[in-house]
């Protein structure tokens, strides 16, 4: 036989420790809930599932009345909406506006810490490994990305006068810090009457200074007997050049030619692309 459930009127007084009653509003609020519970034997569970009984369900409060929130789908995140809190996924919306060019990231160096927003460092990268997808159209690299391209060129109609077996700059370009590959080509432009013996171009970062072969693979020599007013084409090949970090570096294509009889000029190009 099931024994009768206890409960309190709400109209009993209650005494204190100086015999007075305590007959309050809150005496009564707490009274009213006590029953509502089952009294002595009662539970709060009983009560809620009123609310809602699905596992995983809150209990949130109304306008009108407490109601239970439902449990989210997997993964989803508990956060303040319009006016009550909801389930959503996490997105751009959950944090409060960044600067731009800033991600979610652990640490950049050290130990463990909790994440935070900061900006990109190189060290992010180092385990990336494969193929880096390239431009899709036929623009150009931004100043500083690896890719940016440097270049000069020189055509025939502004040559620039030779004096025979002088070194002298046919043009030059100026890198920024970074790695780069520098290449370049020279051609002569002699007068009719003019002959060629020797023809010699080369890159260096030195002003009209021959830096002697093999210059890094950025140097050419061409020693023939060339015939009168015929002019010649050779390419110097490529280097390596590292420019230190503040530096802009002045980079120059230099040629010499030994000639006789008449005038020479040479005109000439050189291009760089930053590797890194």
């Amino acid at each position: 036989m099931t024994a009768p459930v206890e409960s309190v009127p709400s109209s009993s007084p209650l005494v204190g420790p100086d015999g007075r009653s305590v007959n309050t509003p809150w005496f009564s609020f707490f009274v009213s809930i006590f029953n509502a519970l089952g009294g002595a034997g009662g539970s709060a569970s009983a009560l809620l599932d009123t609310l809602s009984s699905i596992p995983g369900s809150m209990l949130l409060r109304g306008v009108a009345s407490w109601a239970g929130l439902l449990p989210g789908a997997h993964n989803a995140v508990l956060r303040m909406g319009v006016t009550y809190p909801e389930w959503d996924t996490l997105d751009g919306n959950s944090f409060a506006p960044q600067a731009q060019n800033r991600l979610f990231a652990g640490p950049a160096a050290g130990a463990a810490a909790a994440p935070g927003f900061r900006a990109l460092v190189s060290a992010d990268l180092n385990g990336v490994a494969g193929q880096i997808p390239g431009t899709l159209t036929n623009d150009n690299a931004a100043a500083g990305d690896i890719g940016e391209y440097v270049a000069s060129q020189v055509v025939s109609g502004a040559a620039v006068a030779l004096g025979s077996g002088v070194p002298a700059d046919v043009t030059h370009i100026t890198l920024s810090a970074g790695d780069w590959d520098v290449w370049g080509s020279i051609s002569t432009l002699p007068a009719g009457t003019t002959t060629q013996s020797d023809i010699r171009g080369w890159i260096n970062t030195v002003s009209a200074t021959d830096p002697l072969a093999p210059n890094n693979g950025a140097y050419s020599e061409w020693q023939s007997a060339i015939g009168a007013g015929l002019g010649q084409t050779t390419p110097i090949g490529m280097q390596r050049i590292s420019v230190a970090n503040g530096v802009n570096q002045a980079v120059y294509l230099s040629a010499t030619v030994t000639f006789a009889t008449s005038t020479l000029g040479a005109f000439g190009f050189i291009g760089a692309r930053r590797v890194r």
